[in-house]
């Protein structure tokens, strides 16, 4: 059976494809485009350059595509590799490496035609055997790559010639398309004698069949892309492009206005400013991250009564108002509303300090020295109620988030204590968010386009060790008390190939989390990009990364 579209049960106009772990702290691209109106001096535009500055605060671990774990290390790799298939803003499936696909009856067996003629940046031909090899890099045990979902379901794979692949699957599940077929493909030429695949140097300077390479790369300051001359799309019209790195968003846009970068991302504070700047547009649209506040498992917050208690004193509508400037929606979960996994629920707490300050009193709070609520037990003295809240280093909208809910959770008797540290050192070893204390992080995770997610809260993704993959941190000490019941939902969700019967189990899982609040959902935010008003080809897409048709911009 040829199959050119969609999967059965895979969301056609939005959903989630597989994650980032842990640091998907800066916000990816974006849906709908919508540019807002430019306003400055009227001064002469001129024609877009050849080549030019992407400025960015967010610099990447790595830039092998299977192996990184940040929103940066993804963004510039689809500048440099393809995958077998690819989202367009629909959220379809569409030709891209594969020039075709079809399916068994069953869906057990999935066959793959690759296009013919195209070869890697440094003239290789691309063939069956380096997506085999992909295939075996990402679920290689000794490598610790970011996700392997979908890949891990493969019971085998067969390549009877140079441009056929043949995927046999052990289990259907929903999402599965997805996530393999938009996986980059590594070139198997460049690494498959490497003897360290984690410090091999393909990992600073790899090389694929897309539109670009990369020419160097200096720490902390640039990474320069070269056009990739063997292109199967064709030579990029732009020759170079230089992906610069800033320490805050206040650089970034003194670099905007100054010229000296030509385009990148805006947080809200900064819009007003922004759109002033002559030659320059705003392209403002929703996103697929959802910022919230981790609540380790730990201590009183592995109480749902304390949990509850910070969600109705969180004044989550007038973060977004003042904090945002109106540039986002209120959460009331993990799946942003455009997606068909979306539903709100009447659990859902809306801000009301009162009814906070009652749930702590009924759960056994009673005012201590400075006001701060503490609970006594006997044989063990009084433990107060207190709460390390952190956000990355560099994000504002968190760090003046955090600031916020400490004025708020202080007023209601919680000890509040804020901090902020890269992604690296929160997320890593000694971080707060692995140290036996009561923790709240506050970022943004960025989905895909399947409502699957289990990767946040089902045990199997709850990390082995601070240094192992898993996007389920916060129960890394503790699991959830509803443990079962969300393992049970979400294994469910990801195995029902119904899209009328996924939707009624996403709405259980959205309404159990926002009654248990694993998690305090903050808001959806939009994106913001200033982009020069002389380019063009640049296509937003919710469901691909930043450069995903960068072969076309000019």
């Amino acid at each position: 059976m040829d199959h050119t579209a969609s999967f059965p049960g895979e969301p056609i106009r939005g959903c989630r494809t597989p994650l980032l772990r842990r640091t998907a702290i800066c916000l990816m691209l974006i849906l709908l485009a919508c540019a807002l109106p430019t306003r400055g001096s009227g001064r002469a535009i001129a024609a877009a350059p050849p080549g030019f500055t992407y400025g960015s605060t967010q610099e990447p671990d790595t830039l092998n595509p299977i192996l990184t774990m940040t929103a940066a290390g993804q963004a510039i790799g689809s500048a440099i590799f393809d995958s077998l298939l690819q989202q367009d803003s629909r959220n379809v499936l569409q030709p891209r490496l594969a020039t075709s696909w079809k399916h068994s009856g069953d869906y057990a067996t999935w066959t793959f035609h690759l296009r013919h003629g195209v070869v890697f940046a440094d003239g290789v031909a691309l063939t069956s055997t380096d997506v085999y090899y992909t295939y075996l890099l990402l679920v290689n045990p000794r490598i610790k790559v970011a996700s392997a979902q979908g890949w891990d379901l493969i019971d085998r794979m067969r390549t009877p010639d140079r441009f056929t692949v043949v995927m046999h699957v052990r289990r259907v599940t929903a999402p599965w398309l997805s996530q393999v077929a938009t996986t980059p493909i590594i070139p198997k030429h460049a690494l498959y004698q490497t003897k360290d695949f984690a410090t091999d140097p393909f990992n600073r300077a790899p090389f694929g069949t897309g539109p670009f390479r990369v020419a160097a790369w200096l720490p902390g300051d640039r990474i320069t892309l070269v056009a990739n001359p063997h292109c199967w799309q064709g030579t990029p019209r732009l020759r170079t492009i230089t992906y610069k790195l800033y320490p805050d968003d206040a650089h970034l846009l003194a670099a905007l206005r100054a010229g000296t970068a030509s385009m990148g991302l805006i947080n809200p504070q900064q819009a007003p400013r922004a759109a002033r700047m002559a030659g320059m547009r705003l392209v403002e649209t929703p996103s697929l991250t959802w910022y919230h506040v981790d609540l380790k498992q730990w201590g009183f917050l592995r109480e749902q009564a304390v949990r509850q208690a910070l969600d109705f004193a969180t004044p989550k509508e007038a973060i977004v108002g003042e904090i945002l400037g109106g540039h986002g929606q209120v959460a009331t979960g993990d799946i942003p509303p455009f997606l068909p996994g979306y539903a709100p629920s009447a659990r859902v707490h809306r801000y009301d300090p009162l009814r906070s300050a009652e749930i702590l009193a009924a759960d056994g709070f009673r005012p201590g020295l400075g006001g701060i609520l503490e609970r006594c037990a006997r044989g063990t003295g009084c433990a107060p109620l207190q709460i390390d809240l952190w956000s990355v280093a560099g994000d504002e909208a968190a760090r003046r988030v955090n600031i916020r809910l400490a004025q708020e959770w202080q007023s209601i008797g919680v000890r509040v204590r804020v901090g902020s540290e890269p992604a690296s050192q929160l997320f890593g070893a000694t971080g707060p968010q692995f140290t036996p204390t009561p923790t709240g992080i506050t970022y943004g995770w960025t989905n895909g386009s399947d409502p699957d997610d289990r990767f946040y809260w089902n045990s199997s993704f709850i990390p082995a060790s601070p240094s192992a993959v898993g996007g389920d941190d916060i129960a890394y000490f503790y699991r959830f008390s509803f443990q079962q019941e969300i393992d049970t939902l979400t294994d469910t969700g990801v195995g029902q190939t119904d899209p009328a019967k996924r939707r009624v189990v996403y709405t259980r899982i959205q309404a159990l989390l926002a009654d248990q609040v694993p998690a305090i959902f903050l808001y959806w935010p939009t994106t913001i990009m200033a982009v020069p008003v002389a380019l063009r080809g640049f296509a937003p897409n919710p469901y691909a990364q930043l450069f995903w048709n960068v072969a076309t911009w000019h």
